[in-house]
């Protein structure tokens, strides 16, 4: 997954991500690991390759559709 960052983290950081879709019933949280970090010239961001590592397991359906709709939307 990529997330657009105002900082750039270092490659092998870890995170814990609250993932708060609307149509969720409850917050996703999940943990993650830092795999590359590249500034965005044109917008001064940091684009950041993580990779989940964990899901609470009482998230994973919710984060399942939710990566369905991402994809769904992005290819209509």
């Amino acid at each position: 997954m990529m997330l657009e960052l105002k900082n750039r983290l270092e490659p092998e950081a870890r995170l814990e991500l609250t993932i708060n879709p609307e149509e969720a019933p409850s917050p996703i949280h999940a943990t993650a690991r830092v795999i590359w970090s590249n500034k965005d010239k044109s917008q001064e961001m940091y684009n950041t390759g993580i990779e989940i590592a964990n899901i609470e397991e009482d998230n994973k359906n919710s984060f399942l559709k939710l990566l369905c709709d991402v994809i769904y939307r992005a290819n209509p």
